[in-house]
């Protein structure tokens, strides 16, 4: 049985909005906390500063991974949707940080922070069946990567056609 470790945050990372007030708020809690945690327990290894050197990264970091699953759902799956291709058949890879597989999309239980925070989205589109083939490549999304990300999904739906045939749809 897999653990899912990133339920909260994914959950967290998709649906709340935070206002410049909430993340103040926010970071007030985890200097608390931090505070709390050195007053109360003597086992707890780290100073008061320990977790509040993560805030902004933290926030930024919701930010990003927010935007870039955004980028594998309404630009990656919209496509192969709109080409006919069943979601079970494939897997898509965004960052090592969002899966998106079986149907469904979900946070990975570890992903590398300097991935995610970076201009540079990576991403791997696979066909897992029989004659399974990935198509890969790295786009930096602060500029034109619609072009570069559209013929990377031209590519697959091609490719995919060679090997299973015709499916119904076509990117336009």
């Amino acid at each position: 049985m897999d653990v899912k470790n990133t339920k909260y945050l994914q959950e967290w990372i998709l649906d709340e909005v935070l206002s410049e007030e909430d993340e103040l708020k926010i970071q007030n809690i985890i200097f608390a906390f931090s505070e709390y945690m050195v007053a109360t327990n003597p086992d707890y290894l780290y100073n008061k500063t320990y977790l509040n050197a993560f805030v902004d990264g933290f926030l930024n970091c919701k930010i990003e991974l927010k935007k870039k699953r955004d980028i594998l759902e309404k630009k990656i799956l919209n496509e192969i949707d709109n080409a006919g291709i069943s979601r079970t058949e494939i897997v898509i890879r965004v960052d090592r940080a969002w899966i998106s597989k079986s149907g469904g999309t979900e946070l990975l239980n570890a992903f590398n922070l300097n991935s995610v925070k970076s201009n540079i989205m990576k991403y791997e589109i696979e066909y897992v069946g029989e004659k399974g083939f990935v198509v890969a490549n790295n786009a930096d999304i602060t500029k034109n990567y619609e072009q570069t990300l559209k013929e990377d999904i031209e590519l697959f739906i091609k490719r995919y056609k060679e090997i299973c045939g015709d499916v119904q749809g076509s990117i336009d």
